[in-house]
């Protein structure tokens, strides 16, 4: 791993926590808030991880897969805030597993099981990340690429080749059908090699981790406020 990477750098930081904050740790204040909100049936459903891709996001709650993910790079510089984000998290799970997307992220439902927990009900947070936001050329790399056109192009190609081709084959739903899916799943690796800030990864793998598959998941997370 390159020294220059932002784990590499944050070691020191990251060990620390990693030892105030064991995984028997995260699991007992999970396990804690859970009781106090009467949803210890979620417990079987909600997993968490540590997500070093993350770089201003201190914490997300994958709504859809019910997953909590941590930033150890901005937590291991602030520890302080490792209950109050767990706990945060949490409750976007709890809150979404109750009422569903109907309701907004802050809102008065959410805030109820903060207030329960005596935690804070800010949803941003004004933290230190020097060094850890993504470089600026990838920024650019994300404002060029649209994927939008791309879509309507791989969608319209079939199309047009059925207008043109033998009168056998212009009713040939299946050949269509399969195109626009494999178009389908061009776009979503293409969102995938762009968005390179969202897929989950191992702590400490800095390369490309997981494929994340484009709107597949629904998420609520804590951003920068400064």
């Amino acid at each position: 791993m390159s020294s220059d990477s932002p784990i590499e750098k944050e070691r020191r930081n990251i060990a620390e926590l990693l030892r105030d904050w064991p995984p028997t740790v995260v699991d007992a204040v999970i396990d804690e808030m859970l009781q106090l909100w009467q949803a210890e049936l979620l417990r079987e459903k909600i997993t968490w991880r540590w997500n070093a891709r993350l770089r201003t996001t201190i914490g997300r709650a994958m709504l859809d897969d019910m997953v909590l993910e941590l930033n150890p790079l901005l937590l291991g510089r602030n520890p302080e805030e490792m209950r109050g984000v767990v706990v945060h998290e949490l409750a976007h799970l709890v809150t979404t597993s109750r009422y569903g997307f109907r309701v907004p992220p802050h809102g008065n439902e959410w805030k109820s099981l903060m207030r329960a927990a005596g935690e804070s009900t800010r949803a941003t947070h004004s933290l230190d990340v020097e060094g850890l936001r993504a470089k600026s050329a990838r920024r650019r790399r994300r404002r060029r690429v649209r994927v939008f056109p791309f879509l309507m192009l791989c969608l319209f190609l079939p199309l047009m080749s059925c207008a043109f081709a033998e009168p056998e084959c212009r009713d040939c739903e299946d050949c269509m059908n399969r195109l626009v899916e494999e178009y389908q799943v061009g776009i979503l690796e293409l969102r995938g090699e762009v968005d390179m800030g969202y897929p989950g990864a191992d702590l400490l793998n800095d390369g490309h981790g997981d494929s994340w598959c484009g709107d597949k998941y629904q998420f609520a997370q804590i951003q920068n406020g400064e």
